[in-house]
């Protein structure tokens, strides 16, 4: 089953909910690129197993590191694109007093 998911440049702000792991017919274009999205990136979004093309939500506010179970992902996704615009690496100071 061929889908996408695609929302870039919707000026969308908050944190990514983990609900969108459970998507897991996804195959290519989960879009959430250029838009305010902050925190860190759900785990819960590994489990989209099924992508194969476009996995993107670079030029965000993203935060902390890219989860192990989403990496994983990365040798099967072409066109992947997470890190660039984003603050992979850094921890939030906000997000660590909640």
């Amino acid at each position: 089953m061929a889908s996408s998911f695609q929302l870039e440049t919707n000026s969308l702000s908050s944190k990514l909910p983990t609900e969108l792991g459970r998507v897991v017919w996804m195959e290519s274009f989960f879009d959430l690129s250029m838009n305010q999205l902050s925190f860190i990136i759900p785990t819960q979004l590994g489990n989209l197993r099924q992508m194969t093309y476009g996995f993107r939500l670079f030029s965000n506010k993203l935060c902390d590191d890219v989860p192990t179970q989403l990496q994983s992902l990365s040798s099967f996704v072409t066109d992947w694109e997470v890190t660039t615009g984003n603050l992979i690496g850094q921890v939030r100071i906000d997000f660590m007093k909640a």
